[in-house]
């Protein structure tokens, strides 16, 4: 029994997670983590410091040779006392990654944080809670090539005594407003605030809202947001893709554990160029919330975008503009279990000139009129909203208040009845037509 326990307890210290700095030399990069693999990493670890004691890297003058820092997602559950010299002297200092897993909430002493990273040219500390910090002393000093410091509403130096030199020789640091660095300004904290201008001036700026996705694995949820609040997000967060990448979520395989996605109402501000496979192989996706507000007037790229969504049974397309698209391959290919696709007015297909398997294996799919699936039909000939036999397709008309009918398969008077006319993918004409076809006029499909 007394060899089962010690073999427990080492057992038990063995699996201990802590707190660590990893210098890897083949990259360059120092990464702070809170785990139990430290025996197992490449490099040479290192404690973390307290107080005011000079990290290990300083000492061992590791942190001249650092060109990247970066913030594994584990160490979010580490509360440091102190950040003191940190990056002091990373002199070939090009970037940091994920800062938002540093939580500062209970750090006091800040000194030297940032002293002499000589190659930095701004530094995004949006996420950063300060409401503790007492000492500040130096802590941007010697960074002549830093020109911005963004900061949000964790931001306070109320706390704060110590603050000399806190931007000595920070020669180009302009705040949002324009308030540009003086060598006969103060140099404490006096500045250190956003920028009010000139009422109010301080060299730090607002972070500007960006474009991004957000996974949440605590409810397995992909959202869409624009705003500043990217580094306080909890979760991994992801750059949009351009052209034909591949997206973030795509390629580290998060794409096969969203259950959900939403857009949030501040995503109608952006006007992506590309949705290629946003939802490619998302084969728990069970719902899409807030579509509409994913402004789709600028996107020509929209392969494979709901490929492989094996468990979405309704897709409300109502409110997207297609005008611009030319690819629209692979689009709904193998989603096998969707039967209903809505569009509105703003769907078209004229600009598409690739529409290879666009419906291939969606054998549940319907259109309003009845028109089923057919495997002869994969291509943008049958993507318009149905009309029946006379003009068959896969979509079924929304938000346009229109049932598209040809009653006993007969042309239908429009003597009488009021003069707005679509055309049969939804788009709104100014009177009514004179080339030969079918349109929607007064809710009913009519063949001219």
């Amino acid at each position: 029994m007394f060899i089962l326990l010690i073999t427990l307890m080492s057992a038990i210290g063995a699996n201990a997670q802590e707190a660590y700095a990893c210098y890897t030399p083949s990259n360059t990069t120092l990464t702070f983590y809170y785990d139990s693999q430290r025996d197992s990493r490449e490099g040479t670890t290192y404690d973390l410091n307290t107080g005011s004691a000079f990290p290990g890297w300083v000492r061992d003058d590791t942190n001249t040779n650092v060109t990247q820092v970066i913030f594994h997602s584990s160490f979010a559950n580490v509360q440091p006392t102190s950040t003191y010299a940190w990056f002091r002297g990373m002199e070939n200092l090009q970037s940091f990654n994920d800062m938002n897993y540093l939580n500062t909430s209970e750090v006091t002493n800040m000194e030297d944080m940032f002293f002499n990273c000589a190659c930095l040219t701004s530094l995004d500390l949006s996420s950063f809670n300060t409401y503790k910090v007492t000492n500040m002393d130096a802590m941007f000093m010697w960074n002549r090539q830093l020109k911005t410091i963004y900061v949000g509403s964790g931001w306070n130096t109320d706390a704060v005594t110590k603050s000399d030199n806190m931007f000595f020789e920070c020669k180009i640091l302009v705040g949002g407003k324009g308030t540009t660095y003086i060598y006969t300004n103060p140099k404490d904290k006096t500045y250190a605030h956003i920028d009010g201008g000139s009422s109010n001036p301080g060299y730090f700026s607002e972070k500007p809202n960006e474009a991004y996705a957000c996974y949440t694995s605590g409810n397995t949820t992909l959202t869409f947001y624009y705003d500043n609040q990217r580094n306080s997000r909890p979760g991994t967060t992801y750059d949009l893709n351009t052209g034909a990448t591949d997206t973030g979520w795509d390629t580290d395989g998060t794409k096969s554990y969203v259950t959900k996605v939403v857009f949030d109402p501040s995503f109608a501000e952006v006007r992506p160029t590309t949705t290629y496979r946003w939802f490619y192989q998302m084969t728990n996706l069970e719902s899409i919330e807030g579509i509409c507000y994913l402004n789709t007037s600028e996107v020509t790229n929209m392969f494979g975008m709901f490929a492989v969504c094996k468990k979405l049974t309704v897709l409300d397309l109502s409110s997207f503009n297609t005008a611009q698209v030319t690819d629209m391959g692979a689009m709904f290919w193998k989603c096998s279990e969707l039967q209903t696709i809505y569009v509105g007015e703003g769907w078209s297909i004229a600009a598409v000139t690739g529409s290879s398997r666009m419906f291939e294996d969606c054998t549940k799919l319907k259109g309003g009129q009845g028109t089923k699936y057919s495997s002869s039909h994969v291509e943008k000939p049958y993507a318009h909203i149905d009309g029946g036999p006379c003009y068959p397709g896969y979509f079924t008309a929304r938000n346009i208040g229109i049932t598209t009918r040809i009653e006993n398969g007969q042309r239908e008077s429009v003597k009488g009845q009021s003069e707005e006319w679509f055309t049969i993918d939804g788009q709104k004409l100014s009177g009514k037509p004179t080339k030969k076809g079918v349109y929607i006029y007064n809710g009913r499909a009519v063949v001219l």
